[in-house]
This record gives C-alpha cells, sequence and structure tokens, in this order.
C-alpha cells in the first residue's frame, strides 16, 4: 500500500503486514487534482500553484494534528497511468477505507454556517452525496468526520445520522457498524440507484466492496456489461433471489433476462427483504441456455399460453407482500427457456406467497449490446445560396415523383415556385421521405436535380442531370423509378453524403451535406466548376469470379492478375478466386492471368476471363512469343482490348496458333462448395449461391 507522509509529503511503500495507522480523505474531484506525478516534487511552485493542492495540504495538517504521520489521497496514492495498478486499487478501495483509522470527508461546496438539518442545508444537497465512489466511502469507515470547503467540522457520520438516514435511505443501524448481513442486495442496490460517476463503468465498479466481490475493471466495456458482471459474481456468493427485484424506465417493452442493466433500476427496491429460505435454499447459476434457477410459478389465464408470474420468495419489509415478475416461455416446448416480459412491472401479493412447488427454468439474457447514439426523429437541411444558379421548384414528398409542370385538365400540383437563391431555405425530412431540388445554371442554361433524404434513419444524396420543366409526369416518375428502384438503389442503402456528377460539356457539380452541431441538422452545399470529374463511379463488391486451380502448372507460375482488384482475393491452396465485375461498363468485365512460362524458349501467356452482361462466360489467350520485346500485363491488356477482345467469343476449349505447346482453359462441370454452404446449380459448368457466381477454371499445357 502506498501513502502519503503527511509533513514531508513523500509517498512511501508499505507491505500488507506492515501498514501503519493512517487516515484516509474521502472528496470529490474538481480541477487540478494533485495526482501520482505531481506529488514526486511536492516542493516545486507548480505543484504548489495548482488547486488541489490546498486541498491535500488541508487534510495533511489535519491528520498530523490528529497525530497521524500518514494519509491515504486517491488523487495521488494512485499511479492511475498503471492500467493494473489502477485495476487493484479499485479492487482494493474498500479494503482502504475500512482499514483507516478515521476519514475525513471533504465536501466542497458546503458552509459550516448552514445547520445540516435545515430544509435547504447546502449539506443535504451537496455534490459528495450524489457521486458513486462515495457511497464506499460513507459505509466502509468506522468514523467519519465531515468538514466544509474551509475544512471546519460539520458533524460526524455518527452525530449526523438521521440526516444521512433521511438523504440516502441507509438505515440507522448499517451506519453505525456497518453490518449489512441483514440487508438485501436489492436494498443495497436502491442506494446507489440515483448515484453518478465520471466514467460509465464506475457505476458497477465502486460497488464491488460494498458487495464483497472482486473483478477486473475494463474501461470501454460500458454500465450494462460491468453491471451484469457484477451481478454475476454477487450471485456466485448469494442466494439472495432479491438481486431479481429490479423494474425497467417505465414503459420499457424489450423483453429481459434476470440481471438488471443499473443500479438505476433497482430505484424502488428499497423496501424489498431478502428472499425467504423456509423452504429450502436452492442454486442459481449462470450457463449457456441462460440463468438456471428454480421459481414458484403460476400460469396467467387470458394472456396467452406461454405467460407466467414467476414468485423471487422475497417480499417487502413493511407491507409483506410477496414480489412477482412476469416471464414469458420461448423455444422450444422441452427447453424450458423464459425471457422476462413487461420488465417495468413487478407483482405484489399481499394474501398468497404462490405456489410452493417449484418449477426448473431457465430465463435466457439478452447479449448485451453497446448502446448507439439514438438518432432523431426529423431532419432539417439548409440550402445555402449559390451564384449562379437559380432554384426552380422544390418537390418533397415520400417517395412519390410528381410533375412540375401542370398537364391539361389536371388540378394544379403541390409544388412550389422557387426562385433566386438569394436566402438560405431550411427544409424539414423525415425518416423514409426526401427532397428534390430543380437547379437552372444561368450560365449554360443547364438544369439538374439534388435529391436529399433520410432511408432508415441515414442520410443519402444524389445528383440527377440532363432534367427539365417540360417532361412529362411519366417521364418524371421513370427518373424516379431509376432512382429509387434501378441500378442506383444501393444509394439508399448506403447513405452517400458526397456526391459528385459530370455537368455539361465540361463541368462537375457536387453535393455535400455536412453536419451542424445540433443533431439533426445538416447544411447543403452545391457546388458547379469546370473541370473532369475524377471519379466516374463507385466501386461495387464483385457479383461473380473465377476459381483457378493452379496446382498443375508445373511449367508455369501465374506472375499477376489484372487489373488489380481493389478487394482482396479469396486464397486456398491451391486454389485462387479471381473476382469479375460483370455489371460493370468496359473493360472491367474481365480479367487477365498473365503468367510466365518456364519452356524452351520462355514465353509470356495472358488468359482472358470474362463474364457478357447477359451472364455468360468467355474465354481467350494470348501468346507473347518474345520476338518484339517484353510488355508489360498492363500493354497486353490494352492492345487486346483495343482491338476488339474476344467479347464473342465461345466458351470452351481454344488452341492460339500453331505453337509446339497449347494451353486450353476448360469449365469443368462440377459442383464446388461454398463458404456458406453447397452449391444449387452446376449447370453451365459454374455454380451458385444467392447473387454470386463462380466458375471453376482447369489449366493445363501440354
Amino acid at each position: 500500500m502506498r501513502l502519503l507522509n503527511a509533513s514531508t509529503l513523500c509517498l512511501s511503500e508499505f507491505p500488507g503486514n506492515d501498514v501503519p495507522p493512517y487516515a484516509i480523505l474521502s472528496h470529490t474531484w474538481s480541477k487540478e487534482e494533485i495526482t501520482f506525478q505531481d506529488i514526486q516534487d511536492p516542493h516545486s511552485s507548480v505543484t504548489r500553484s495548482r488547486a488541489g493542492f490546498r486541498k491535500l495540504q488541508g487534510c495533511c495538517d489535519l491528520a498530523r494534528q490528529h497525530g497521524f504521520e500518514y494519509v491515504w489521497i486517491d488523487t495521488c496514492c494512485i499511479n492511475k497511468d498503471s492500467s493494473a495498478e489502477l485495476s487493484e486499487a479499485i479492487n482494493s478501495m474498500y479494503g482502504y477505507y475500512q482499514d483507516a483509522e478515521v476519514c475525513y470527508a471533504y465536501l466542497s461546496d458546503v458552509s459550516r454556517h448552514h445547520n445540516p438539518r435545515s430544509f435547504n442545508s447546502s449539506f443535504r444537497i451537496c455534490r459528495w452525496f450524489t457521486r458513486g465512489w462515495t457511497l464506499q466511502e460513507l459505509l466502509a469507515p468506522s468514523t467519519v468526520i465531515f468538514f466544509d470547503a474551509d475544512w471546519t467540522e460539520i458533524g460526524t457520520k455518527s452525530s449526523l445520522q438521521d440526516v444521512i438516514t433521511a438523504m440516502t435511505g441507509i438505515p440507522p443501524e448499517v451506519l453505525s457498524d456497518d453490518n449489512t448481513r441483514s440487508i438485501s442486495i436489492a436494498t443495497k442496490m436502491s442506494w446507489a440507484a440515483m448515484r453518478e460517476t465520471t466514467r460509465e463503468e464506475d457505476r458497477a465498479y465502486c460497488l464491488m466492496g460494498i458487495f464483497g466481490v472482486h473483478m477486473p475493471t475494463l474501461y470501454g466495456e460500458g454500465l450494462s456489461n460491468a453491471f451484469m458482471r457484477l451481478q454475476l459474481e454477487i450471485i456466485k456468493f448469494s442466494h439472495d433471489r432479491s438481486i431479481f427485484a429490479w423494474r425497467a424506465p417505465v414503459d420499457s417493452t424489450e423483453e429481459r433476462g434476470l440481471l438488471a442493466k443499473s443500479p438505476f433500476e433497482f430505484r424502488s427496491s428499497g423496501d424489498v427483504g431478502i428472499s425467504d429460505d423456509s423452504y429450502g435454499v436452492s442454486s442459481f447459476s449462470m450457463t449457456n441456455n441462460g440463468l438456471h434457477i428454480q421459481l414458484p410459478m403460476e400460469f396467467i389465464h387470458n394472456e396467452g399460453d406461454d405467460l407466467f408470474l414467476a414468485f423471487l420468495d422475497c417480499q417487502t419489509k413493511e407491507g409483506n407482500e410477496h414480489l412477482g415478475i412476469y416471464l414469458r416461455k420461448v423455444g422450444h416446448l422441452n427447453q424450458n427457456q423464459f425471457v422476462r416480459c413487461w420488465p417495468d412491472e413487478i407483482e405484489l401479493r399481499v394474501s398468497s406467497r404462490g405456489p410452493k412447488e417449484r418449477t426448473n427454468i431457465y430465463v435466457k439474457e439478452n447479449s448485451v449490446i453497446r448502446r448507439k447514439k439514438s438518432r432523431p426523429k426529423n431532419y432539417t437541411f439548409t440550402v445555402k445560396p449559390v451564384p449562379g444558379l437559380v432554384g426552380l421548384a422544390i418537390q418533397q414528398q415520400s417517395y412519390v415523383w410528381q410533375s412540375t409542370e401542370q398537364e391539361e385538365g389536371e388540378e394544379t400540383g403541390k409544388i412550389p415556385f422557387w426562385g433566386g437563391l438569394d436566402r438560405e431555405i431550411t427544409l424539414s425530412v423525415s425518416n423514409g421521405s426526401d427532397i428534390t431540388l430543380l437547379f437552372l445554371d444561368e450560365v449554360t442554361g443547364e438544369k439538374f436535380t439534388v435529391i436529399v433524404g433520410v432511408h432508415n434513419l441515414h442520410i443519402f444524396s444524389d445528383i440527377a442531370t440532363n432534367v427539365g420543366l417540360g417532361m412529362s409526369p411519366l417521364e418524371h416518375e421513370l427518373l424516379k423509378q431509376s432512382y429509387t428502384l434501378g441500378d442506383r438503389r444501393h444509394i439508399l442503402e448506403r447513405g452517400l453524403d458526397r456526391v459528385s456528377k459530370p455537368f455539361g460539356d465540361s463541368g462537375v457539380v457536387s453535393v455535400a451535406i455536412r453536419k451542424r452541431v445540433q443533431p439533426g441538422e445538416y447544411d447543403i452545399d452545391i457546388d458547379v466548376a469546370p473541370g473532369q470529374l475524377s471519379v466516374a463511379k463507385e466501386l461495387l463488391p464483385p457479383r461473380c469470379g473465377f476459381l483457378i486451380m493452379t496446382e498443375s502448372l508445373s511449367d508455369c507460375s501465374l506472375r499477376e492478375v489484372y487489373p488489380p482488384d481493389i478487394f482482396p482475393p479469396l486464397h486456398g491452396d491451391p486454389e485462387t478466386l479471381v473476382n469479375v465485375y460483370h455489371h460493370a461498363e468496359g473493360f472491367h468485365a474481365s480479367r487477365m492471368l498473365f503468367f510466365e512460362t518456364f519452356w524452351d524458349v520462355p514465353k509470356q501467356v495472358a488468359v482472358f476471363l470474362g463474364v457478357q452482361d447477359s451472364g455468360r462466360v468467355w474465354t481467350d489467350i494470348v501468346i507473347e512469343s518474345g520476338k518484339s520485346g517484353v510488355r508489360s500485363a498492363e500493354e497486353i491488356w490494352s492492345t487486346y482490348h483495343q482491338s476488339g477482345g474476344a467479347m464473342e467469343k465461345a466458351t470452351g476449349i481454344r488452341t492460339v496458333g500453331t505453337f509446339r505447346r497449347w494451353i486450353r482453359t476448360m469449365f469443368k462441370s462440377q459442383c464446388i462448395p461454398t463458404r456458406k454452404g453447397d452449391c444449387t446449380d452446376s449447370r453451365n459448368g459454374h455454380h451458385r449461391q444467392e447473387d454470386n457466381t463462380t466458375f471453376w477454371i482447369t489449366l493445363g499445357s501440354h
């Protein structure tokens, strides 16, 4: 244990059996606390100028007045740069406070001039009674003395017992001797229900000492995970079923297990007693099927065939009401697996404790997923003025396009005329809807639309060029259909917030959706500039490929596959999966295998593999004799495609030239198992799995 010398302000290490008597400080952290690193030079002007030094010096002065040579202060006696030391200190902290001769509780926001028993006294509303760590610092020491901001004594835990009980709900007998053996788990949890900590996991870690358990601290796991681990440690040593007597926040509809997510869910459990063992003690433990436990079960009529009221064998201390929770049967009939439904309710029974017969059940716990930041339900987009652009119309509809031009005989449309962009315009969009903005470039006379919307709580945007007001309703509908249902339907799923498209003869129009400070608020930045678009299309995952067998190629080696693939290929000895983008345009509908041979006369062999738009595969071979020099894969690829290639050539065996050796490519009609399961179609020498197609290729030489 590391202690601070109250006179020299130097740290000293003491083994477990040789720790001298010491005083301990309880406080709430503020700015510029004196850390372990600061106290290495306690007399430096930098250390003494920090705001926390006055508090440290006051604690040491008080300890010396009371005859103590050493004090323990958490800010400087723990090296928090060491995660191992921090975890050890957190697991030992209850013992540190319990073994201290006296605890000084420093209340920096309390004035001694206020009577603690006054309704509006600063003592009753001070921050110290709202923090998670100070709960164990109140319970563990036998003597606690409270001091105000000037280190003037206010009172002790004993003399202010009635005030503390009124403020915290902790019974006087617990404050007087820290005897919590007769207090239920649920009641202890209720003392911490409304307390807060800087780091969310500490709301669980600060309770370890109170329940006498130990576990590693894993900052970053989140409160739900940390609190679940705490409860699992508690039930290893306790059979008190009041640990299940919690209530979720009001109107919670999520089906749960038997364990709570945070101390807050025990906010109403201060009156719950320890579970009754008069009918015998039965164990319960966590398994991979859920928490295994024996509970008295009562079938609930008129609520379906799978709803039960399970009694926890515990009751309220005042009204002797028996507590029950609602469980619903799930899974296979023979599994006896349940979940807790209506978790915001606890049934109280006065007249009966429920059935005496117990049922062996498993209550399934939901896997704890870190809570995402809640997304707003409503979104606003602000369009900023753009020089040279005229806003012609705004259309806002839930995935329905209406004509911007009134046809003869039709009623006036709902699309407002917009006018010049001389001011900011803010538009509201709900989830599942979009806004279409029609613009006119005053210089070129070109028109384009900007589509911005929200799909599955994700924003998206797109640009459509070469559109005009003279389009018929049918043409408008087709344009809308091509946007939402056609080849660009992936835009809705991926949520693009930056889009650029070619505009006119030599221009680029760009849209950027930029996040504002407030949730759900965005700016739409539109820019039209001269130049060429550097990235013409988005990358989409490949939907087919060729599985290449290379184990039989003893006299040649695969040097590279061209063009390079941005998506990683899958290698399985001795197989290589070569992706082909059959949905794209141009050269990307095929790939080239570039081999180097070990024949009498070294040659380069290029094997082309492709997929036509119809889905038909094709193959071709080019053998470089080397007479005109060694060419790169890129040169062979470009020359081949510039000459027309083999897009219309049939699949099967092809012999190239009259060389002494020849290479063949052959599609074998063979079923190849895939990663997700066996293939379902081996016709035409390929197999299919969902939208993915793989062709089995055999390469050989003679």
